[in-house]
């Protein structure tokens, strides 16, 4: 096994884990045994547990964002934006995601979980890799809604946050309900964007 096979073992297992269990439930031996690895490839690899679970998250994460931050300097370059046009650019590219790759699912199960649980690890990862990604965003919502006061924007897209979080959850998660066909992650966007719109521009 090369070095690059026992880093995605890692990042895998640790993803599956960290989902399962929380980051500090989720012990290195677990991880490794799920890797089919030795304990020492974490310290090779990522220098500890924390420096995995930041490669967990980045591994993810990275990808959204530059197609979030691509498609909002495409919105900024063409004057006054679009409500619609910042959510789907904010919106559209996780959902993507879980279309290209089976495993999305089990990075979102991870940060539902670390934001419930007091262990900040996790949180302090997400939050410093989306801090210039909720500027952009705050930015261009604030000007497509000119007339919208900044705490009800503020709050607003916290809410289209929360909205996007429970749908993606219900990728893998919805239980099967008699009279309703499976979800999949397409069908779930096009319901779930003239929502999060109407709720903007309430």
């Amino acid at each position: 096994m090369d070095d690059s096979d026992t880093r995605t073992k890692l990042l895998d297992a640790a993803e599956e884990l960290f989902a399962e269990k929380g980051f500090a439930a989720a012990s290195l031996r677990a991880i490794t045994g799920r890797a089919g690895v030795n304990l020492a490839a974490v310290n090779y690899h990522f220098g500890s547990k924390e420096g995995l679970a930041r490669a967990v998250v980045r591994r993810r994460l990275e990808p959204i964002n530059r197609e979030r931050m691509a498609r909002f300097a495409a919105i900024r370059s063409g004057g006054r934006p679009d409500i619609r046009e910042v959510l789907a650019a904010f919106v559209e590219p996780p959902f993507l995601s879980c279309g290209r790759d089976s495993r999305v699912p089990a990075f979102v199960a991870m940060i539902s979980r670390a934001f419930a649980e007091p262990e900040n690890v996790m949180q302090s990862h997400f939050f410093e890799l989306m801090g210039p990604v909720w500027q952009e965003f705050l930015g261009l919502a604030a000007a497509a809604l000119p007339d919208l006061g900044r705490d009800e924007l503020f709050w607003r897209l916290n809410f289209v946050i929360g909205a996007m979080s429970h749908a993606m959850r219900c990728l893998d998660r919805l239980p099967p309900l008699e009279g309703f066909s499976a979800v999949s992650a397409p069908d779930i966007l096009a319901r779930l964007m003239p929502f999060i719109t109407a709720g903007m521009e309430a």
